[in-house]
C-alpha cells in the first residue's frame, strides 16, 4: 500500500490541475456531511468536517451529479475548484490518513436505516474507494456498475478488468469492440482508441454496446465524458480510410 504522505501544497495543486483529483475531492468533502445533511443539502452540525454553510447546498448538488455518473464541464468545473480550494486542509488530512469518516458506521448501525436513493449513492461512492485501493494493489480496474434496491436490499454490480501495458482496461465494450466493429459496423479493430471530431469536438472510440442497435459506438470527449454514436456518423468522420473494412 501507498504510504506517500501529501502536502496541503500538492493537494492544492492537483484540485486545480487534475478534473479527477478534484471532483474526487468533492466527493470526499460530501461524505462528511451526516446523513440528514446530504439529504436537506445543508449543514446542521458544526463540527469541522464537511461543507460549510455557505457551500454546502452547491457542494451537494456537485456530489450528487458525479454520484450519477456525470462529470463537472464549464463554468461548474471552474466554480467547483475556486470552492474546493477552501477544503484542501481537510483533504490533505483525508489523503494522508489522518482524518476518518466519523459517520461512516452510521450507516450499518442504525435500527431505522433504510436504503433511500441518497444513501445507495453514499454507499456506491465509499464502496468505490474501497475498489481504488485494492485495484491499485493488484494491478487491475475495479468499478462499481449499475445496482437494484428497495428499502430494505441492494445488489451492485461490479466490473473487473486487467489492465494493459499503456494503462488502457480491457473492458466488455472493448472486447465487444474488437469482435462486432468488422462484422456489424464496417470498423477493423485498430480503430478502438483511435480519435475523430465530430461536430467541431473530438472524441475518442471506446468500444461498443451491441445491444444498442441504433447508437452501438461509444466515445469518450474531451472532458472525459462518455456518448454514444451512430457507425455511419463514426465511419463519416475518421480521417484514416484503412480503418475500415468496407
Amino acid at each position: 500500500m501507498d504510504d506517500r504522505q501529501y502536502t496541503r501544497d500538492e493537494i492544492d495543486l492537483n484540485l486545480q490541475t487534475s478534473q479527477k483529483w478534484l471532483e474526487r475531492g468533492v466527493l470526499a468533502i460530501f461524505n462528511f456531511q451526516t446523513r440528514d445533511e446530504q439529504a436537506a443539502e445543508e449543514t446542521q452540525v458544526r463540527n469541522r468536517v464537511g461543507f460549510s454553510g455557505s457551500d454546502a447546498r452547491l457542494g451537494t448538488y456537485y456530489a450528487k451529479w458525479l454520484m450519477s455518473g456525470k462529470h463537472l464541464s464549464g463554468r461548474h468545473l471552474l466554480l467547483a475548484r475556486k470552492i474546493m480550494r477552501k477544503y484542501s486542509g481537510q483533504l490533505t488530512r483525508i489523503a494522508n490518513g489522518s482524518l476518518v469518516n466519523p459517520f461512516y458506521c452510521n450507516l450499518t448501525r442504525r435500527d431505522s436505516m433504510i436504503f433511500t436513493d441518497t444513501a445507495v449513492a453514499s454507499l456506491k461512492t465509499r464502496l468505490q474507494l474501497a475498489l481504488d485501493v485494492v485495484a491499485a494493489e493488484e494491478g487491475i480496474s475495479l468499478k462499481m456498475g449499475s445496482s437494484r434496491y428497495d428499502e430494505k436490499n441492494i445488489i451492485f454490480q461490479m466490473n473487473a478488468g486487467t489492465v494493459n501495458g499503456d494503462g488502457t482496461v480491457n473492458t466488455r465494450e472493448r472486447e465487444d469492440f474488437k469482435h462486432y466493429a468488422p462484422v456489424r459496423y464496417g470498423l477493423k479493430a485498430e480503430a478502438l482508441d483511435k480519435e475523430f471530431m465530430f461536430r467541431g469536438q473530438y472524441f475518442t472510440i471506446y468500444g461498443c454496446k451491441p445491444r444498442n442497435r441504433k447508437f452501438p459506438i461509444l466515445a469518450k470527449g474531451s472532458e472525459g465524458i462518455m456518448y454514444k454514436f451512430r457507425p455511419v456518423d463514426v465511419k463519416s468522420s475518421l480521417t484514416d480510410e484503412t480503418l475500415f473494412t468496407t
